[in-house]
């Protein structure tokens, strides 16, 4: 008899840590992939400044991705964006439960693609990007560069994070 009370209490006590750990875990996860995005950010405002180019950070919504890029102007005078050599190069696609819901920036004529500008002088495009996790209808962020220096706003409607 003892051990079924045993037995019966870790039951409960498990029914009642599981649902409070996988919610940390998401809480941490979805603050992760916010710093993350935070730091590429900065990274890039920090690049453009030191290699004196202008450098974009692009967004495709439909794949849920970004990429940096840097400006060359050409001989013909015209502004071309070539792929970072570094990882940030590659297509960074984000994490599965992370969508981009909407970025309200200026668009690329040749891609299509939404971008952040950042220039040399240290200041850098106001654009908003806002993400959703997909696994709660509730849980949103934004992220927003704002002022001349391009300084990051981070705002949640989740108050609890």
């Amino acid at each position: 008899m003892e051990l079924v009370v045993v037995i019966a209490l870790l039951g409960i006590i498990t029914a009642m840590i599981v649902p409070i750990y996988s919610t940390s875990i998401t809480r941490v996860q979805v603050g992760n992939a916010r710093s993350d995005m935070v730091s590429v950010i900065r990274y890039v405002q920090e690049r453009a400044v030191s290699d004196a180019l202008e450098y974009r950070i692009f967004f495709d919504l439909g794949e849920n991705a970004y990429w940096v890029g840097y400006g060359v102007r050409e001989e013909d005078g015209e502004k071309r964006f070539y792929k970072m050599n570094e990882d940030l190069g590659e297509w960074q696609v984000l994490p599965p439960y992370i969508e981009i819901e909407g970025v309200k920036a200026r668009r690329d004529d040749e891609t299509g693609d939404e971008f952040l500008a950042c220039y040399p002088n240290g200041s850098c495009d106001e654009v908003e990007l806002n993400f959703r996790d997909n696994r709660s209808i509730d849980r949103t962020f934004r992220l927003r560069t704002v002022g001349v220096l391009g300084a990051i706003e981070v705002k949640s409607n989740d108050f609890n994070w």
